[in-house]
């Protein structure tokens, strides 16, 4: 058995990508944006109307400022 093949180095994980693959983690001084009001928009204007209703009224018993400005938005874009 060749031991330079079974140095951890040498092996592709799951968790470790190809030496020359960039890494998508963030450098320490970057963050990764996250526009999540976009994203649940986007997922409810592609949704069926009984999904959105359904997701927006659950939305509401939670956080009832939020629904009313996707709704607000919905609305705006259609």
């Amino acid at each position: 058995m060749n031991s330079k093949s079974n140095r951890p180095n040498d092996r592709l994980t799951p968790n470790r990508p190809a030496i020359n693959q960039p890494s998508m983690e963030p450098s320490k001084n970057e963050g990764i944006k996250v526009d999540g009001f976009g994203q649940v928009l986007a997922m409810l204007q592609a949704a069926d109307p009984e999904f959105r209703n359904s997701i927006i009224k659950r939305l509401s018993q939670r956080d009832p400022q939020l629904a009313i400005d996707l709704m607000r938005k919905l609305r705006a874009e259609n």
